[in-house]
């Protein structure tokens, strides 16, 4: 017997995530608003989420996909999405929570304006090592609007990409449909998967909403993220994401790449001083002059005017000084790695 629709399928990815999972499945089973399923796809734990997945299957709405082996977070939430019977897709990182109003919140931006997607905004919120929240910083999109026009649309994801909104997929909520009619799933690449689904789904938005308001809480953990962790290819991973983004422009949305340009320097500055900061190898001096020589660098210098703090901040980029840019990456690793709660409140520049 065929399952019936849904207006939401909740898609939460799962590996190894004990601690705070039963949080997490707790605060979508909670919801005030009913017409829900929720999907768990258990990616070949080794600790006990599976088990604590296993407490909630007699729940109607709950459905448990257990992978016999871990194919990455990308896998699983393919497997979730070609599991769905919702209207409306959501994913769900299983180590943060929601408001009990989440999907009450999606569902009358929906009844109104039936958008192919709804964004919203969330709640950083900085972790110590006790698992305490130190430091919360709210970030929502400038206003609640519904964008109907491809050329509106670039537009507000270059405004929400400056936000840092428009990558992730946990604060998204899609039409189900329009990610399978375009063949729309997530790659098995590391750390930019997601920036890689939303540019792929751009084109195809016929209308799109902003939601001025924050239900998501995003946990930031000492050391828990790749986002932390000092990967040997973490600047190419990020300049590809820029590229991604200016490829895109070109390709679809030539008229907006100067403005495209503009949003994605600040960001590019943004990593390289992080990358500098991340460094293990043997010549940072010779690897940051092939940076400022390189064709990417060349095409974003010009659009490098910043004001206020972000001037101070990347001036030794800017000018392409090699030892003050050395200085500055290495002193921002230190206070983010010393006093994490300090940098976080610094990073009000973006």
């Amino acid at each position: 017997m065929q399952k019936s629709k849904v207006q939401f399928s909740v898609v939460m990815p799962i590996y190894n995530v004990a601690p705070y999972l039963e949080k997490s499945i707790l605060c979508i089973l909670n919801q005030t608003y009913l017409d829900f399923e929720l999907i768990l796809v258990n990616d070949a734990s080794t600790d006990s989420s599976l088990e604590i997945c296993r407490k909630f299957e007699k729940e109607e709405k709950v459905k448990i996909i257990d992978c016999s082996k871990n194919q990455g977070v990308s896998t699983a939430r393919n497997l979730g999405l070609q599991s769905a019977y919702g209207e409306y897709i959501l994913f769900i990182d299983p180590d943060d929570s929601i408001d009990l109003n989440l999907l009450e919140i999606y569902d009358q931006a929906i009844e109104k304006y039936h958008p192919d997607l709804v964004i919203v905004g969330a709640k950083e919120e900085y972790m110590n090592q006790n698992g305490k929240i130190e430091y919360e910083k709210v970030i929502i999109p400038e206003k609640s609007k519904v964008y109907d026009s491809q050329e509106s649309i670039y537009e507000e994801a270059l405004f929400l990409e400056a936000k840092t909104l428009f990558g992730y997929p946990w604060n998204k909520c899609y039409r189900t449909e329009l990610l399978r009619k375009n063949g729309i799933a997530f790659k098995k690449v590391k750390m930019i998967e997601d920036i890689r689904f939303n540019l792929a789904l751009l084109p195809y938005l016929k209308s799109m909403q902003t939601l001025s308001v924050a239900p998501y809480h995003y946990a930031i953990r000492p050391n828990a993220s790749l986002t932390h962790q000092k990967l040997a290819d973490y600047f190419e991973l990020h300049t590809t994401r820029i590229t991604l983004f200016i490829e895109e422009y070109e390709r679809h949305m030539p008229e907006l790449l100067p403005r495209c340009k503009e949003t994605m320097a600040p960001i590019y500055c943004r990593y390289l001083l992080s990358a500098i900061a991340r460094y293990e190898g043997t010549d940072i001096k010779k690897w940051l002059k092939s940076v400022y020589e390189s064709e990417l660098f060349n095409m974003l210098h010009p659009y490098m005017h910043f004001e206020g703090k972000k001037k101070w901040i990347y001036t030794p980029l800017v000018s392409r000084n090699i030892g003050w840019s050395i200085a500055a990456g290495k002193s921002a690793g230190f206070v983010k790695e010393k006093l994490p709660t300090l940098f976080a409140k610094a990073k009000q520049t973006r």
